[in-house]
């Protein structure tokens, strides 16, 4: 309901991957991806299946070409600023690849991502082995960022994460 309150429409949840339930290694192959080496990603089951949940949201953006999706993690709290904010995805440019909204310059759990921002995100994790999807990210960015046409990150945040509501 939170997301419904914060004005929001036309919504479909996307159950996470469980890292301790799902076959990690099948998952990986089928989402045509290069195996981890990093100890910090292959010992942390909640850690593989955020970053895979991520990962295939973006798949699933690319293979059924939706033109924007806003992606928000279960434990998000929207502000009362939001409001502006919604207002300002809505008119945001669909050249725009990814407007990342959250509070802390390296978390993705509140993101607006474009076809296009999906499409060259999946063609950047498939480079080298994944690891954890906020240092993925960041890191890789930097590496491909010539390729990305806009990214926008709001400095304030228009959401924010409550770590008393994970499941």
């Amino acid at each position: 309901t939170r997301i419904k309150d914060a004005g929001f429409k036309n919504i479909s949840r996307f159950k996470a991957i469980d890292g301790s339930k799902e076959n990690i290694p099948k998952l990986i192959k089928k989402l045509k991806l290069q195996t981890s080496t990093d100890i910090e990603f292959t010992q942390d089951e909640s850690n593989q299946g955020r970053t895979l949940s991520h990962i295939s949201l973006w798949q699933k953006i690319v293979d059924e070409k939706i033109p924007r999706a806003n992606i928000f993690e279960d434990n998000i709290i929207f502000p009362e600023k939001w409001n502006k904010a919604s207002e300002y995805i809505k008119e945001t440019s669909f050249e725009t690849d990814i407007i990342f909204m959250s509070n802390q310059t390296e978390s993705i759990y509140a993101y607006t991502i474009t076809y296009a921002g999906a499409d060259k995100l999946l063609k950047m994790v498939k480079t080298e082995p994944i690891y954890n999807i906020n240092h993925m990210i960041i890191e890789e960015m930097k590496r491909f960022a010539p390729s990305f046409s806009w990214v926008y990150w709001v400095n304030s945040g228009f959401v924010c994460q409550d770590k008393n509501l994970l499941p």
